[in-house]
């Protein structure tokens, strides 16, 4: 079974689930909240705590979702079936790290674009607000993407699904929250250039001691 035939089976089943459906519902709100409401953000720019929210709520539903996913489907036997067959144990962890995350981007720039379109109708967008934007999808996407490898993890390494849970609501949300403060409090310190590298270095290093993890295990 190659890469692609599982990635679009991951897709298929991770569209269906109440989190994905709660993504593509809940970040637009999130994302018109922050243009209809007007908030003291003593000098942080709206877009960075746009971003900061998108990333963090979107990115701890992915943790969630996976971690709880990958330990589900352990103790429920199932790689068992797919190991007996000529699948690499990479390509199961792979694919559902892109499954989600391919998800993740159309959620996000599908409330992204809901909030263009809100102020285009009321007049109010601007090319600084269109830079903006880019930077904070930039941000999110990144902040997401950081997320969903250490769902991955935790869902490799964590013995139950409760615990899977439980460690991917926490310290999820800590670490996608963890790595926007850097860029918000040091002046001069570009979010959409700083963020995206330590992001996905770090996705890297986590996905690669997934697949390590997993290679290990026994079924």
């Amino acid at each position: 079974m190659s890469l692609k035939i599982l990635l679009k089976d991951e897709i298929r089943g991770f569209i269906k689930t109440k989190v994905m459906m709660s993504l593509f519902i809940g970040l637009p709100l999130l994302s018109l909240l922050f243009r209809t409401i007007q908030m003291d953000t003593e000098g942080i720019p709206a877009s960075t705590l746009t971003a900061l929210l998108l990333g963090t709520v979107g990115g701890t539903l992915a943790s969630v979702l996976l971690g709880t996913n990958i330990s589900t489907e352990i103790q429920n036997h199932v790689y068992d079936l797919f190991l007996i067959r000529p699948v690499k144990r990479w390509h199961l962890i792979i694919s559902k790290y892109i499954a989600v995350y391919v998800l993740l981007i159309g959620g996000t720039i599908f409330s992204m674009s809901i909030s263009v379109l809100y102020d285009t109708i009321q007049g109010t967008y601007s090319q600084v607000i269109f830079l903006n934007d880019l930077e904070s999808l930039i941000v999110v996407l990144s902040m997401m993407s950081l997320a969903s490898s250490f769902g991955i993890i935790i869902g490799t390494f964590a013995k139950s699904v409760a615990v899977s849970a439980i460690l991917s609501i926490y310290l999820g949300n800590q670490l996608t929250a963890l790595l926007m403060l850097p860029a918000t409090f040091i002046e001069g310190l570009d979010p959409s250039v700083f963020t995206p590298i330590i992001a996905y270095v770090a996705t890297a290093a986590m996905l690669y001691l997934a697949v390590l993890r997993f290679n290990k295990k026994q079924f």
